[in-house]
């Protein structure tokens, strides 16, 4: 009885709700809030500069998986930027895009023209597009030889497809593709491997004075 009058009170609810207050209440999400972008960027700034700062004092595995859960986070405000939706200033999500681009490997201009290409075409039968994950239909398929479909096998191997696909995207195909974003990127790269190089020289050369 208790589970009855409970879904019953559940459904006048239901019921209940005005859908000009949904949309009322929806539309104070739509749109950008330069407030809010400040506040995600300087908390993830802080993030990355905490992680850099622990770098000499933490195990190399907790390390790395802070590291990544803060890489997730800047790719995260990277594709807002990308998106133009982050900042209501464009040359602020450009400005912001393309830092957080560089630190996750990824150079800004090339891959916003891919990603909103994918989003323009997305859906659309016969126009094939990378970022796809189903990328035939099951009578496209069949139509397939034996030899092709064994490459498109291993190709979508787990281990291929989230370990060495990547490792080949990020790794080679970015440091060269996007011409001055992917020359910006590698740059940074550069410094930020020489920073921890740094720090971790400047940690061991501590331990070694404070143990004389």
């Amino acid at each position: 009885m208790r589970r009855e009058r409970k879904s019953d009170a559940s459904r006048a609810a239901v019921l209940t709700v005005n859908p000009r207050e949904i949309r009322k209440h929806v539309l104070t999400h739509v749109g950008c809030n330069d407030e809010e972008a400040w506040k995600t960027v300087i908390v993830t700034a802080v993030l990355h500069v905490a992680s850099f700062l622990l770098f000499p004092f933490l195990d190399w595995r907790i390390w790395m998986t802070v590291r990544g859960l803060i890489l997730v986070r800047t790719f995260v405000v990277f594709h807002d930027c990308c998106h133009g939706s982050l900042f209501r200033s464009g040359n602020r999500n450009y400005f912001v895009g393309k830092i957080c681009g560089a630190i996750v490997v990824t150079p800004f201009e090339k891959w916003r023209r891919d990603h909103l290409h994918h989003h323009h075409i997305y859906g659309q039968d016969g126009v094939q597009d990378s970022a796809l994950t189903v990328r035939w239909t099951e009578k496209e398929w069949e139509a397939f030889p034996i030899w092709l479909k064994a490459i498109f096998r291993v190709t979508r191997d787990p281990f291929i497809f989230l370990f060495v696909a990547p490792l080949c995207k990020f790794g080679i195909h970015y440091r060269f593709a996007g011409g001055g974003g992917a020359l910006f990127t590698n740059i940074y790269k550069c410094v930020e491997l020489l920073s921890l190089y740094w720090m971790l020289g400047a940690a061991w050369l501590r331990v070694e004075i404070l143990a004389m």
